[in-house]
């Protein structure tokens, strides 16, 4: 058995975001650096402490290392945690079933509630993206609206699958991206645990060098170092949903767009979600 290592993250204020915001972005962070899962508590001054479980060491200071680049204020230390296990596990059992819209999305030690047609299972394994965190529910919903009229979707950042698995039980062909190895896994393991392997092109690669076609419906629910990375690449298409994003962060990802206008804004929380549609010519 591989050893169990945890990252605890200290976060402190920026000159623009709280801590409480800027916990929010280093957490989905942690999940890209293959945590299996993160927890986070307030702490005296104000500060938010994430304690981040990782199956390895080399994973664990790898992360470790990113977080203190990645983020100025935060803080990173790896260490060997004995009761790693126990918080890590306790952390996945919590992990609650989500509704959004018609679907279920349930994890495997959960059972099926509802009808089988619309139930999702997803393992979060060391990747992000179950469905219970508020960007990928507001992903899924802003999708939901358009796949009537998208044969094709492009799924840039699929985590663990769930966009691409909801949009091709919905009859949809998908192109999948994943940057992080281990995430392309969970991602492979959970397409062939519903079913969809056949209506899905996973691609191990960098998002930015993704095929996007002007008639895609593009979702790409990263964070938004991501989305300044990527957004050439995406604006290709028509229609574009998109997530991962801060209330704070929604004019920047206008101003990435210039060639689309906003149809829809949705938050939940601190989160928010925008539905794009291409309003100016090439």
């Amino acid at each position: 058995m591989s050893a169990a290592w945890t990252v605890i993250c200290i976060v402190t204020a920026d000159d623009s975001l709280p801590p409480d915001e800027i916990a929010g972005i280093a957490s989905l962070t942690l999940f890209d650096l293959g945590a299996v899962a993160v927890g986070e508590t307030a702490v005296d001054g104000g500060a938010v402490q994430l304690l981040a479980g990782f199956d390895s060491e080399t994973e664990a200071r790898r992360a470790q290392s990113a977080m203190t680049k990645r983020f100025p204020t935060v803080a990173a230390v790896a260490r060997f945690d004995s009761q790693h296990r126990k918080w890590v596990e306790n952390q996945k059992l919590g992990l609650e079933p989500s509704t959004i819209g018609p679907w279920t999305i349930r994890a495997p030690w959960h059972e099926r509630v509802g009808s089988q047609e619309h139930d999702i299972v997803i393992d979060p394994g060391a990747a992000f993206g179950h469905g219970a965190h508020p960007s990928t529910q507001l992903a899924i919903e802003l999708m939901l609206g358009e796949l009537d009229s998208s044969p094709t979707v492009a799924d840039l950042g699929t985590g663990t699958g769930v966009i691409a698995i909801i949009a091709a039980r919905m009859g949809c062909t998908v192109r999948a991206t994943e940057f992080e190895a281990d995430a392309i896994q969970i991602a492979r393991e959970n397409i062939e645990r519903n079913g969809v392997e056949h209506l899905i092109a996973l691609n191990h690669g960098d998002a930015s060098q993704s095929r996007v076609e002007k008639s895609d419906l593009v979702v790409a629910n990263v964070t938004i170092g991501v989305h300044r990375e990527i957004s050439t690449t995406y604006a290709a298409a028509d229609r574009i949903v998109v997530a991962g994003l801060l209330n704070s962060q929604v004019e920047e990802i206008q101003q990435l767009l210039p060639m689309h206008t906003a149809k829809t804004v949705r938050t939940v929380g601190e989160w928010a979600g925008v539905n794009f549609l291409r309003t100016a010519a090439i």
